[in-house]
């Protein structure tokens, strides 16, 4: 029974973790990645398993990626929720419930712009009620709590749950790529995960999906003929005094490209 317990467990595992970053490209990917023939689209983009909804993550995925019509059916199965690079416990969890390493694929963007759209993310969905620059200023002491609580989830005090500190006002802290990264890289091998800057997504997607296709065995990968929509960014532009605070914490412009590739080398 354990044998067959696990075997089935297996199943309903996704093929592809789209780990982040928010507001850097991962639901137009998604979309892009639905529309190829050998993908299965799930009930959701992001089933959020490995993070709010832990330690229940194979009934989550259960009920919402379609299931495996027999042995043959090799079709891609994603969950693309991207809370899955900052928070700290994922990479632990996914080690723990994957038999074998998944694929997953990182998307980064330059930081500061990123900060800005997740704060206006915030403000859309009526989480924040800080202005920018207020919500910056006060961010270590909004998220001074958090790795306590992340404590106590780890010695089954506290269950995660959303909308809390971490997951919403962590603009800067969501910026800061490389611990994130080292802490996937220390639980699965270099070669399961892609990092891909999220600029040259968007400015010329044709190279870069071709990477992502052959990274992911899809043959054919590209824009849809009905080019697919990417999430609506910000309307307003930053604030000057927002972005010259983001400016010391946050490499953006040409430092952001030097930072990105400096972080394709792990940390030893």
């Amino acid at each position: 029974m354990f044998i067959v317990r696990d075997f089935m467990r297996s199943r309903t595992l996704p093929d592809l973790l789209i780990l982040g970053a928010q507001r850097s490209g991962t639901t137009w990917l998604y979309n892009i990645l639905a529309s190829h023939p050998e993908v299965a689209v799930g009930q959701v983009k992001e089933s959020q398993a490995l993070t709010l909804f832990w330690p229940e993550a194979y009934d989550v995925w259960s009920r919402l990626l379609p299931p495996r019509r027999g042995h043959h059916d090799r079709r891609l199965r994603i969950d693309a929720s991207p809370y899955m690079l900052a928070h700290p416990l994922a990479p632990v969890r996914a080690a723990q419930i994957f038999p074998k390493p998944p694929k997953m694929i990182v998307l980064l963007r330059d930081p500061v712009v990123r900060a800005w759209s997740h704060y206006c993310h915030e403000l859309a969905a009526g989480r924040e009620f800080l202005g920018f620059t207020e919500a910056l200023q006060t961010e270590a002491e909004r998220l001074s709590g958090e790795a306590e609580r992340f404590d106590r989830i780890v010695r089954g005090l506290e269950r995660d749950r959303p909308d809390m500190p971490h997951q919403c006002w962590s603009y800067i802290e969501r910026g800061r790529y490389a611990p994130q990264l080292d802490r996937w890289r220390r639980h699965f091998p270099s070669g399961s995960l892609l990092i891909l800057r999220s600029e040259d997504l968007f400015k010329a997607p044709g190279p870069t999906l071709a990477t992502v296709g052959a990274f992911l065995g899809l043959d054919g990968l590209s824009l849809p003929t009905n080019e697919l929509k990417r999430n609506a960014g910000p309307v307003h532009p930053m604030p000057d005094a927002a972005q010259a605070l983001l400016r010391q914490h946050l490499p953006d412009g040409p430092a952001w490209h030097d930072a990105y590739n400096n972080m394709m080398t792990p940390t030893p």
